[in-house]
């Protein structure tokens, strides 16, 4: 399957000694939670945000990639996290929001080798958090949004239907009545 790698990131993957990191990305309702898997902070950044280092803490399933078209989920953990990130996992609607990971690869002097190659983007499906004391390990499942092909769509061709997205489209007002309605071909 072809990739989009960038030509620096090929040359790094050729060579001798790789460097690889992944960075981590959580959507929800008070911001993004972003993590990466160095420590401290990412050095000036990526992507003109901030990443918080999570060293060795941070996991990352299995990413499967296939070449069907077929939705392969994810688990993404996290442990170590103290009592208030927690309280925004247990307080925060998170079905549905956006989660995504990305592999990169550092020289040895710490930055960037051309862009990183977003290996997983989907939906937050379930959250698992396993408590010990001060500190808990929080688990994500995330789906592919390939998931969506998966699901039935429930949409009528009806007037009600079209009213929900477009409420002064009229293209459908007359289907209730073609269900009755009799007709007489003459000729």
């Amino acid at each position: 399957m072809t990739r989009n790698l960038h030509a620096d990131v090929v040359a790094e993957i050729d060579g001798d000694a790789v460097a690889p990191i992944l960075f981590f990305e959580a959507n929800f309702d008070s911001g993004a939670l972003r993590f990466w898997t160095g420590l401290g902070e990412f050095p000036g950044g990526w992507d003109g945000k901030t990443w918080l280092g999570a060293g060795d803490v941070i996991k990352v399933s299995d990413i499967e990639e296939t070449a069907e078209m077929r939705a392969a989920g994810a688990v993404f953990s996290v442990s170590g996290i103290p009592s208030a990130l927690l309280s925004i996992a247990l307080a925060e609607p998170y079905q549905g929001r956006s989660a995504k990971c990305w592999l990169a690869f550092l020289t040895d002097a710490g930055t960037l080798i051309g862009d990183p190659y977003l290996l997983f983007d989907g939906r937050m499906d379930v959250m698992e958090i396993e408590e010990g004391g001060q500190t808990a390990t929080i688990k994500i499942s995330a789906e592919s949004k390939l998931i969506a092909l998966q699901r039935a769509k429930n949409r009528f061709c009806t007037d009600q239907d079209q009213k929900a997205d477009y409420p002064d489209d009229t293209f459908f007002s007359g289907v209730a009545e073609l269900q009755d309605l009799e007709i007489v071909l003459e000729g």
